[in-house]
């Protein structure tokens, strides 16, 4: 009879058991396998009679507004089903939602019962001010909390192989937390040539495992970035390095609203390989520098050159005075240190031509005073000035500013006559003349003042197609170099043969055609800077494959 109590007791506790769980289960804090935002928390999940309920916690920027979908969706990848959401407290779905004060709010979502087979789901939003994924969620209630996982730092094993080629560079990334299912399967790496200018979107497939390689060609220390779908890795790199960088996915998927804050987030992000050290030292340079001196638009509205300057130069003295004791408090290596002081050098001078820029895009005049860029920028002037992490910037703006443009408008005929004879090419009088009257004249059809101009000019042309080219660019060169050194006390000549490379290779590109050696070496001739050869030499040999 004890025996067939004890049985009865058992199956009684059996079967109210599995009432109770069918009527109402509670998960907490489930685990989940990744996820593309850490803005959503899911709290705990309910699953009763035909109904599942998740509550959910979001942490997002105070006063911002982010969007559920109607369409919202809990999924089971095994069986391809696929649940709608059906209500929502805290909020209306398809509507937006702003997010109070305290960026934290609290909701509960209502699906359809799921099965009770069902043991993981995937919970979608595809709107496009708050899209997310968040992968393989335990519908079972003994599962790990995946915020009190502790997960290992896997990092990119070195495969034995052949070391990069000289010309070249090589990054190897493992994305640590990748899970195909999250629909992110390409990065970016963007191939920048500081010396033409031309920056070149290279796709770079992610495999299962969140590994990708990109291999780069490379003449010239640089910095560099890697555009992931919910971040990106800055990194620094020397002709023939192999680089190797770990990251977390999970860290960068923390919300932030400005490109720069995202680098913040990155606690676990580990550089090996060549130039390790120095880039573990960059980023710890420019997250510190961020928090210290976080970007702050100057207003130009009503400020004069001279006042907008003044500012300029009282925040850089702060920020120098603070990088300075940065680098020596954390002792940072010689490399990194002299990488972080041109690139701030080279970012005060963009902030220089900052006011220039916005008053051309407002179409307003602006006139500067004559030692308006007369700042401390001797640096900037060296091969070793390629690797400041702006200066892309400030070749463009420099390229387009005011004292360049009335550089190439200086250019006189004399001055091109004057460039055929450092070439060695002897002009005959009437050749002379014809060239100084075309630069004097102020329209195309001013041409009363010398006999037989369009005869001549064609003759003219059809002697000289290049190296009339090559002349006037020689001629625009000198220009460039003087107003360098008379504006910005810059003597070097790295800034005014980029300029001058840069226009060079569009002139090669006009041409259309192989050149003569002498044709080519007029091109090359002034120009001291190997960087600068090596690339005018590629994009000619590129110019004659088209």
């Amino acid at each position: 009879m004890n025996h067939f109590y004890i049985c009865l007791y058992l199956f009684s506790a059996l079967f109210f058991g599995i009432n109770r769980t069918t009527a109402s289960q509670t998960i907490k804090r489930p685990s989940f396998a990744v996820r593309t935002t850490t803005a959503i928390t899911i709290d705990s999940i309910q699953r009763k009679t035909g109904l599942t309920r998740l509550y959910i916690t979001l942490r997002y920027f105070p006063y911002k507004a982010v969007t559920l979908e109607k369409e919202i969706r809990l999924t089971d990848f095994k069986s391809h089903s696929s649940w709608k959401a059906t209500d929502m407290e805290g909020g209306d779905l398809g509507r937006r939602i702003m997010i109070p004060e305290s960026g934290k709010m609290t909701l509960f979502i209502d699906f359809p019962a799921i099965p009770a087979s069902v043991r993981y789901v995937d919970f979608i939003n595809t709107s496009q001010d708050f899209p997310f994924k968040i992968i393989d969620i335990s519908l079972f209630d003994h599962a790990l909390s995946a915020d009190t996982k502790q997960t290992p730092l896997t990092s990119v094993q070195k495969q034995p192989g052949k070391r990069p080629q000289s010309s070249t560079s090589v990054v190897h990334v493992l994305l640590n937390g990748y899970h195909s299912r999250l629909g992110i399967d390409t990065a970016l790496f963007l191939e920048t040539n500081l010396i033409t200018g031309e920056q070149k979107r290279i796709p770079q497939k992610i495999d299962s495992a969140g590994r990708f390689s990109v291999v780069f060609p490379q003449s010239y220390p640089q910095q560099h970035t890697l555009f992931l779908p919910y971040g990106y890795i800055h990194f620094y790199s020397e002709p023939g390095d192999e680089l190797f960088i770990s990251a977390e996915l999970d860290e960068m998927a923390v919300p932030y609203q400005k490109p720069e804050e995202a680098e913040l987030n990155y606690t676990h992000l580990r550089y090996e390989g060549d130039q390790a050290k120095t880039n573990q030292e960059l980023k710890t340079i420019r997250t510190t520098m961020y928090r210290l001196f976080p970007p702050t638009p100057i207003e130009i509205q009503g400020l004069s050159a001279q006042a907008y300057k003044q500012k300029i130069g009282q925040l850089a003295q702060h920020q120098q005075q603070a990088l300075d004791s940065l680098i020596q408090a954390l002792h940072i290596g010689e490399k990194a240190a002299g990488i972080a002081r041109k690139s701030f050098q080279c970012s005060v001078a963009n902030r220089l031509f900052d006011l220039e820029y916005k008053k051309r895009l407002q179409k307003r005049a602006i006139s500067l005073p004559p030692d308006y860029y007369r700042i401390d920028l001797t640096a900037l002037g060296t091969p070793s000035s390629l690797f400041a992490a702006e200066y892309l910037n400030l070749i463009d703006r420099l390229e387009l500013s005011q004292i360049m443009d009335d550089g190439k408008k200086s250019v006189t005929g004399n001055d091109v006559v004057s460039a055929f004879n450092r070439l060695n090419i002897p002009l005959t009088s009437d050749e002379q003349e014809l060239i100084r009257y075309s630069f004097s004249m102020k329209t195309p059809s001013d041409t009363a003042g010398i006999s037989d101009f369009h005869r001549r000019t064609k003759a003219f042309n059809q002697q000289y197609p290049a190296l009339q080219l090559a002349a006037r660019e020689q001629a625009l060169l000198q220009k460039y170099r003087s107003t360098l050194s008379r504006t910005m006390g810059i003597d070097s000549k790295l800034l005014s043969e980029i300029l001058y490379g840069r226009r060079v290779i569009l002139s090669l590109y006009a041409l259309k055609r192989a050149l003569s050696d002498k044709e080519l070496s007029a091109f090359y001739q002034p120009v001291t800077q190997p960087e600068i050869r090596t690339a005018i030499q590629s994009e000619y040999l590129k110019s004659t494959r088209k």
